[in-house]
């Protein structure tokens, strides 16, 4: 009798440990799904089918979010065979994290094609969080004639710079999270250097924090500038 006692306990333990949530962060976590097709094209992409999406303990540091729009391709079998960033989070490592789960995922039972397109939004939020965020003040920054800070409105995954900045709102140091793989990389980073930043503020105080910017580069322009400084 105390060895069947023993084995039921071990599956117990080991049902328990197969459907346990993840462990607890040092901050408390919400990575929602939205799986609505975003557009009429493509079919709704179900993240929930896939590996659990965890925070990166890095983005939980720096208290990072945003959303991550991913565009795919389900092969017959309704598996994810090909998936990329059509709009970025804003933080290559909260994206990464999105591609990786979606990889050979099977997101549909019965597809009614070979090739599916398919779209879905997910949202990076961190519970807790009210204080106001960073802020770039567009009116301060240096024009140019090769890249502009994009709008809404602008679709494209563009060139996207994670800005960090201290309590007073200055620029500690900035990282290419997606590039263009084109001067117009250092033309983004040399026109963000020249904006100014509001910090992030509680009710009491300024905070340390971290923003992304995404802009678009123009096409047409061709830069003949030196980046040797940079």
């Amino acid at each position: 009798m105390k060895t069947i006692a023993l084995l039921f306990s071990l599956l117990l333990t080991c049902a328990s440990l197969s459907f346990a949530m993840p462990p607890a962060q040092e901050n408390p976590i919400s990575a929602s799904q939205a799986d609505n097709a975003p557009d009429s094209q493509s079919y709704p992409l179900l993240f929930l089918r896939c590996a659990p999406i965890n925070y990166p303990k890095y983005a939980l540091r720096y208290e990072l979010q945003g959303d991550t729009t991913i565009s795919a391709i389900a092969d017959a079998d309704g598996k994810v065979i090909s998936a990329e960033i059509a709009r970025s989070s804003g933080w290559r490592i909260l994206d990464d994290a999105v591609l990786q789960a979606v990889q050979n995922c099977k997101v549909l039972d019965q597809p009614d094609m070979e090739k599916t397109p398919l779209k879905g939004t997910f949202k990076w939020r961190i519970s807790g969080i009210d204080y106001q965020q960073p802020q770039l003040i567009a009116a301060s920054c240096a024009t140019s004639d090769a890249v502009h800070i994009a709008s809404d409105e602008e679709k494209e995954r563009g060139i996207v710079i994670g800005v960090y900045l201290d309590k007073k709102g200055v620029v500690k140091k900035m990282t290419l999270e997606w590039s263009s793989g084109t001067a117009s990389d250092m033309e983004a980073i040399r026109l963000l250097k020249s904006c100014q930043f509001l910090p992030a503020q509680d009710e009491k105080k300024t905070l340390e924090s971290a923003i992304s910017i995404r802009l678009i580069a123009d096409v047409k322009s061709k830069i003949h500038r030196d980046y040797s400084e940079f």
